[in-house]
């Protein structure tokens, strides 16, 4: 009898994850969306878009417009990961007015961070300041840790991208204490990849790569592929400036392997560009 009513109560909640459509029929876009987390941090990004294009499909055919603002934010932030920022601001700015109809306001705000991090790599750097510090007094007035932590990162990386070297040290710092009281280790791998750019930037090529190196090792541990991506790249880049360059070819061919299966397109021509200068340098040294 016990088991019985574990067994009713467990199904009760997995149907709350299914969402009614028209004619009596269910769909299990939530679930569905959890899966696409995994094969996300797993890097099985073509299987990821297929789903994900698949549910858009099918929030449009439905009319179920969060739904089809979750399928857009997904694909834009796949699309800046490959380095097609213009498309991802218009999915992410579609996926925004969609979202703002509805009652997730964290996946509101969640998707306004991402067009902070679109408008960064696209150089509108004022547009980007004054989102991202509305959000962060928004995430510290409402004593939300998670997305002030978020927030800070997000800073952090427009304070490197625009010279501020000590303003951004400082928001990466805090955003290190944030995730490990959050127990938040990708979040801590973002910001220790960031560090390490810091370090570069300031020509310590030593401190990049052991910030590299413990940022690959929790990616690794929590089997997070492009953040693990991300990380080799960085300390290829720091071995090749410390002159290592045996250790910097290997970690730009491993880094390679990794664009060709997240489907990088630039990134893969980038790391290509890399592996001759390389092994151009290689060869002048023997020679």
């Amino acid at each position: 009898m016990v088991k019985r009513k574990m067994a009713k109560g467990l199904y009760n909640r997995g149907r709350l994850l299914w969402a009614s459509l028209p004619g009596r029929r269910y769909y299990p876009f939530q679930l569905r969306a959890a899966r696409s987390e995994v094969l996300h941090g797993v890097g099985k990004w073509e299987e990821l878009v297929l789903m994900t294009e698949q549910d858009l499909e099918m929030a449009r055919e439905c009319g179920l417009p969060y739904h089809r603002g979750r399928c857009l934010l997904k694909l834009g932030i796949l699309d800046a990961q490959r380095g097609r920022f213009e498309q991802a601001r218009a999915r992410a700015e579609e996926a925004l007015s969609l979202l703002n109809n509805g009652n997730d306001r964290d996946m509101v705000l969640y998707c306004r961070s991402t067009l902070v991090k679109i408008d960064m790599k696209l150089g509108n750097f004022e547009q980007a300041e004054g989102a991202g510090q509305e959000l962060l007094a928004l995430a510290r007035r409402e004593g939300n840790a998670r997305n002030e932590s978020e927030m800070l990162n997000n800073l952090g990386l427009l304070s490197l991208e625009t010279g501020r070297w000590e303003e951004a040290l400082g928001y990466l710092e805090r955003k290190i204490e944030l995730s490990l009281k959050l127990g938040d280790e990708r979040g801590r791998a973002s910001a220790l990849g960031n560090i390490g750019n810091f370090y570069t930037a300031r020509g310590d090529h030593q401190k990049a790569a052991a910030c590299d190196r413990e940022a690959i090792e929790i990616s690794r541990r929590i089997g997070d592929v492009y953040s693990e991506y991300y990380a080799v790249y960085n300390l290829a880049r720091s071995c090749e400036r410390m002159g290592k360059t045996d250790e910097a070819l290997a970690h730009y061919r491993r880094d390679l392997e990794m664009a060709r299966q997240l489907g990088d397109g630039p990134g893969e021509q980038d790391i290509l560009e890399d592996l001759v200068r390389v092994s151009a340098a290689q060869t002048g040294e023997g020679g």
